[in-house]
């Protein structure tokens, strides 16, 4: 007698613990091309426009064939020109840096390298002058309210 299941569980949970094992993974090579790419740049890159970056974080497909590397200019944003000539020094250098991590890490595939500048950064820094802008503003608000209360600036009624 051959009893059929049409919707296996044990099948199911299976891929599940497949893709969250192959995301982990992906997650972790992740971390291990930004933090080779950073080192490579600091030290075998010699093209002056790539010096100053940072790669905030780094995307890989589940196969692991292709990285999506998002850069700011060292220090946080920077100007249209600055981040144009970033991208330009980076995708020069592409060939280069996808050939040593790949070598530097061992990995059965090289990833294709796909430069992006971050632009979550900028929404982050647009986000905090926001934020800093109104708690200024209601700090000068709170204490021309305080000096009001107390009668004027020198405290007499």
């Amino acid at each position: 007698m051959l009893i059929e299941f049409p919707d296996s569980t044990a099948a199911s949970a299976l891929g599940t613990r497949r893709s969250m094992a192959s995301i982990r993974r992906a997650d972790r090579v992740a971390r291990e091309v930004q933090a080779e790419l950073a080192r490579l740049i600091q030290r075998e890159v010699k093209d002056p426009r790539v010096q100053e970056v940072t790669f905030t974080r780094v995307e890989l497909s589940e196969d692991l064939r292709e990285a999506r590397v998002f850069f700011v200019p060292l220090g946080g944003v920077g100007e249209e020109q600055r981040i144009d000539e970033l991208l330009r020094g980076l995708k020069g250098a592409a060939a280069f840096l996808q050939r040593k991590v790949g070598r530097n890490l061992r990995l059965r595939f090289t990833p294709r390298l796909q430069f992006r500048y971050d632009v979550g950064v900028d929404n982050l820094v647009g986000i905090h002058d926001l934020m800093t802008g109104a708690r200024a503003s209601a700090f000068s608000s709170n204490q021309g309210q305080d000096q009001e209360d107390s009668g004027g600036e020198d405290g007499s009624a």
